[in-house]
């Protein structure tokens, strides 16, 4: 009996597939975990070093809204305030931002009053290059520094402490980014008198 020409192909694969091993091959299971793991490294690596990243970001935001906290406390702790005082407490407050550069930190404080039915920027102090950018004594605070309604009273200042800061990932040239600003602002009122003269 002759065998159709399509079944002697067919037979003859699989003899070759028998004696050199391809069949046995194509069972094999043993490198699917290296090939899966080497598909998914570049994806783990990835999350790693982005999940560190976004930590370090959240922290550090943290520490900014922290600072903010402080610097404006510290100024209501007092009844009237000069510069020795003032750089004493910039000092302090550039201090929490340890371990983190505070090179990169923006602080501001400033005293409002409230007229009856505008704010008005008593004096101003600040560190770092362009942190009183829109802040001028005498003048109304910027938009972004205008104290809640709930704080508008002709009887007591309120002292508004604002922290900036330039968060810069050491993998910037990797990820292909620039640089994160974060900041905060805390509003306060004077703790042993109704305003906070600076003399």
């Amino acid at each position: 009996m002759v065998m159709p020409m399509r079944a002697r192909l067919a037979a003859a694969i699989r003899r070759l597939g028998r004696k050199s091993g391809l069949a046995a091959l194509g069972r094999d299971r043993r490198g699917v975990s290296a090939v899966e793991f080497a598909i998914l490294l570049p994806l783990m690596i990835t999350l790693f070093f982005g999940g560190t990243e976004l930590s370090q970001a959240i922290t550090i935001y943290r520490k900014v809204g922290h600072t903010a906290t402080v610097l404006g406390d510290l100024v209501t702790q007092s009844s009237t305030m000069n510069t020795t005082d003032m750089n004493n407490i910039f000092d302090a407050a550039k201090a929490i931002m340890s371990p983190y550069s505070s090179s990169d930190a923006k602080l501001l404080v400033a005293a409002l009053s409230w007229s009856g039915s505008a704010w008005k920027i008593e004096w101003v102090k600040s560190q770092g290059t362009g942190a009183s950018t829109g802040w001028t004594a005498g003048s109304a605070p910027p938009t972004s520094g205008t104290p809640p309604s709930n704080l508008q009273s002709t009887a007591q200042w309120v002292i508004v402490s604002k922290v900036d800061y330039t968060y810069t990932s050491a993998f910037s040239a990797v990820w292909n980014t620039t640089s994160i600003a974060l900041g905060d602002i805390a509003y306060l009122r004077p703790r042993l008198s109704a305003t906070i003269p600076f003399t």
